[in-house]
């Protein structure tokens, strides 16, 4: 015996259908009005899912990028001196160049010109990028400012040192002309030296030492002021020697940048003076005295090598077999491979934080034992 009945259908909206008594019906409905369709189990619109595709991939493909101090002529292929990372240490001119190709776009520029001596002369940020080739070949194609298939880069900083001798030279260099209008904005910039000075005076009665002070006191100091401390000047408070609401401008003859420890140290009995800007004076409460100086922007280092125009810059130099002077000493190609070996890994910085290891298992019982206390 057969029943008819009317049940409720479902599916994007509600409807009736006929069937079975103890069967559910089959029906079409519309949504309800200004509400849109949803796609199954809650998913958002079809038209929307694209541009939520594209923000979740950029969210997870952008990498923070790294503070990277090296010299204008080492990215230009002009000589082989190392590059700097704060906190890590030196790096090879090949690893140099690559972290600051990668960060083409995305991070902040700064040009650093320096004394004979090496130490910090005109400070700035720069709005200009060098046009990028393949190192070493003014003949190959110009590719993007980012490596193809590298992740965009956000944040990080590049501060590029050159010295007044290297400034004239390279502007009139024929093989540096994607570095030229690059070479122009210093240049501009030094001209215009006095102004710029003016600039980092102009109020001292401000709270904060920011722009244009904040950016020439992080260069010129490098790291805290404190005595032995290398935390980055830029990861570090840029400190009043003398106290500002005791009257201490915010001027460059009166800001250093202090890490969190050695800022407290000044109310647990320290002095601190500066008789030069950049020059620093500990006393401790035992009144002993500690004087500390920023390092050079510029370390002074043996002459550097020149660059090889003929020969790729991802190519290991030629050994020269000479140049083992005991046995098991490795050549200067050697030393190199190992350096760009375990240098191309500080720029391999994960996007995301990687996942949790999985719990350890739990200790299996046997089913006779008894669980303790026995």
């Amino acid at each position: 015996m057969s029943e008819s009945g009317t049940g409720t259908g479902t599916g994007t909206g509600t409807g009736t259908g006929t069937g079975n008594g103890d069967s559910a019906g089959t029906g079409t409905g519309s949504s309800p009005a200004g509400r849109p369709s949803t796609g199954p189990a809650g998913d958002p619109p079809a038209a929307e899912q694209p541009a939520q595709d594209r923000w979740a991939h950029d969210r997870v493909a952008t990498r923070e990028g790294i503070e990277l101090r090296v010299g204008l002529g080492t990215l230009a292929g002009r000589d082989d001196r190392p590059g700097d990372i704060p906190g890590l240490g030196p790096i090879t001119a090949h690893t140099a160049r690559t972290a600051a190709t990668t960060q083409h776009r995305g991070a902040r520029w700064i040009f650093a010109i320096t004394d004979p001596d090496g130490y910090l002369l005109l400070a700035g940020p720069l709005r200009r990028r060098p046009r990028t080739r393949a190192p070493n070949n003014p003949n190959a194609p110009n590719p993007p400012g980012t490596p193809p298939g590298a992740p965009p880069v956000r944040g990080g900083v590049v501060e590029l040192h050159i010295s007044l001798d290297e400034l004239d030279r390279y502007a009139t260099d024929p093989q540096l002309a994607d570095w030229h209008p690059l070479l122009a904005e210093i240049a501009h910039a030094w001209a215009d030296r006095d102004t710029r000075h003016a600039r980092l005076d102009a109020d001292p009665t401000a709270r904060f030492a920011r722009g244009p002070l904040a950016t020439h006191i992080q260069v010129r100091d490098h790291t805290c002021i404190g005595p032995g401390c290398t935390r980055p000047a830029r990861r570090s408070e840029l400190d009043h020697t003398t106290d500002h609401d005791h009257g201490g401008p915010t001027v460059p003859a009166n800001i250093g940048p202090c890490c969190g420890r050695h800022h407290t140290d000044k109310d647990r009995g320290w002095t601190l003076t500066q008789p030069e800007p950049g020059r620093f004076c500990w006393k401790s409460p035992l009144g002993r005295t500690y004087r500390t100086r920023g390092e050079p922007v510029r370390p002074d280092l043996p002459g550097p090598d020149p660059a090889d125009p003929g020969r790729a810059d991802s190519d290991p130099p030629d050994p020269d077999p000479q140049e083992h002077e005991e046995p098991g000493e490795q050549t200067a190609a050697e030393v190199d491979r190992d350096l760009r070996k375990h240098d191309t890994l500080l720029l391999q910085r994960p996007a995301t934080n990687p996942p949790l290891p999985p719990p350890p298992p739990k200790p299996q019982t046997k089913p006779d034992d008894e669980p303790p206390p026995f």
